[in-house]
């Protein structure tokens, strides 16, 4: 059977149905008609199941069908599969099988060259394949192409994606492509949904932190003043891994936001970025400017904001960071002083757990023993947790004597 009639496709879409989809997949690389092949790989794509449990081995042979495969066509379609079932890291695997073994590049073609080829296509799973191998070249041409690429790509995926491959080369030259898409108006309304808007505009910031140049650190301060809250959180977020005394005074104008708690808790976050960035010489100043700062120039309590990254964030830095800086911004939160005592008690991290401790005995005495009343119960004997509780209740304990 030559040609991808009815009822081979009627026979695929049974097989599919009854999770038979080795015969599919051999279909896919072994029929003579592109359209049959083609029409695998759209009945492998329409199933769930498939997607979903699809093993390595078979993973292994539908790349093989990438690099096989001589119609662009086919070729997109199975990379589209591909995609749905491994993400994008399968575009890094290609890339890395084409390096270590370029002779695997497509039927008439060769690597790297083939990427100038896939790049030009219509089929935007193949320029997505492009711009991760012109990330990863990294030359005078593979840059050209790449800029080329967050130019003049209508896709909102493969422009993301070049955009994270400019910021991973770094090059200056990627800073004005880049900084354009910060703005909302670069984006056609009608053609991207938000949510891929906000990726993009997110990669953005990101890469332009990346190649860390006077022109970048300049269009994320313009994006922290966008009225646009998703472009703020990204170059809030992204601005403060600068790390420096300037960014500091960008980010603590955001921290005084009486109202919007997001916009507070991410520039609450990007303090603690902050710190975490700067260099070790720089960093006791920077936390001595935080701490002035905070205290004269912000005029709303934002001890809840650093608890909330207490309890929320998966950065051990930050967290740590977090405990410490409650302890010189504000002694008698409540909040403040609940989430130090859970932190002292739950936390895996030994050093964290340390540090929240000494900030909570700082606390307002009364208010410490009612956190301590409340979590008490919770500890177990000989437990690191007890250990710390006792700890602090003496410190409170010799607080309240020297007050009377």
């Amino acid at each position: 059977m030559s040609e991808y009639t009815p009822k081979l496709r009627d026979k695929l879409y049974t097989l599919s149905n009854q999770g038979e989809y080795e015969p599919i997949v051999s279909c896919l690389l072994e029929h003579p008609s592109s359209n049959a092949r083609y029409g695998a790989a759209g009945v492998l794509s329409e199933s769930p199941s498939f997607l979903q449990h699809a093993s390595a081995e078979t993973t292994s042979l539908l790349i093989d069908a990438v690099l096989n495969e001589p119609d662009d066509k086919v070729r997109a379609r199975v990379l589209d599969v591909l995609l749905d079932i491994e993400g994008e890291a399968v575009l890094d695997n290609i890339v890395t099988r084409l390096e270590l073994n370029p002779d695997l590049a497509p039927p008439d073609t060769s690597f790297p060259f083939v990427l100038d080829t896939w790049s030009s296509k219509p089929h935007a799973e193949l320029r997505h394949l492009a711009v991760v191998g012109f990330g990863r070249l990294d030359t005078a041409s593979s840059r050209e192409k790449l800029l080329m690429r967050i130019d003049e790509e209508t896709d909102i995926d493969v422009l993301r994606r070049a955009i994270e491959e400019g910021g991973e080369v770094g090059d200056i030259h990627f800073v004005s492509p880049i900084q354009q898409y910060l703005r909302a108006d670069a984006f056609s309304s009608n053609q991207y949904i938000a949510s891929k808007i906000n990726r993009v505009q997110a990669a953005a910031a990101e890469a332009l932190v990346k190649i860390g140049t006077d022109g970048a650190y300049e269009a994320l301060v313009s994006a922290t003043r966008s009225n646009d809250p998703h472009l703020k959180h990204a170059a809030i977020d992204q601005i403060a891994k600068f790390g420096s005394n300037e960014t500091l005074d960008r980010v603590i104008d955001e921290l005084d936001s009486p109202e919007s708690e997001e916009v507070r808790k991410t520039a609450a976050t990007g303090i603690l970025t902050t710190f975490v960035s700067s260099d070790f010489e720089q960093s006791h100043e920077v936390r001595e400017q935080a701490i002035e700062a905070i205290s004269e120039d912000v005029s709303v309590d934002v001890s809840g904001d650093f608890a909330a990254v207490m309890e929320d964030s998966n950065n051990t830095a930050e967290k740590r960071n977090a405990a410490w800086l409650l302890g010189q911004i504000d002694d008698e939160s409540e909040v403040a002083a609940e989430t130090l005592a859970s932190t002292v008690v739950d936390s895996d991290d030994d050093l964290l757990a340390i540090i929240a401790a000494a900030t909570l005995s700082n606390h307002d005495p009364e208010l410490v023993s009612e956190c301590i009343a409340a979590i008490r119960d919770a500890v177990d004997d000989d437990s690191k947790a007890k250990e710390l509780v006792s700890f602090v209740e003496s410190d409170v304990a010799n607080d309240v004597q020297e007050l009377d």
